[in-house]
C-alpha cells in the first residue's frame, strides 16, 4: 500500500467515511482519514 494503515474504535459522529482525525502515534499526534472497509480494492 506504501502507506501506514490502523483500525481504531471512534465515536459515532465521527465514524463518518471522509472525517479527518488526530490520532496519537506514540505520543505524536498524526492526522488521519476515515474510510470505509474494505480499504484495499481486490
Amino acid at each position: 500500500l506504501d502507506r501506514p494503515i490502523a483500525m481504531a474504535l471512534v465515536a459515532r459522529d465521527h465514524a463518518e467515511p471522509g472525517t479527518r482525525l488526530a490520532i496519537d502515534l506514540r505520543g505524536t499526534l498524526v492526522d488521519a482519514e476515515v474510510v470505509k472497509m474494505p480499504f484495499v480494492k481486490k
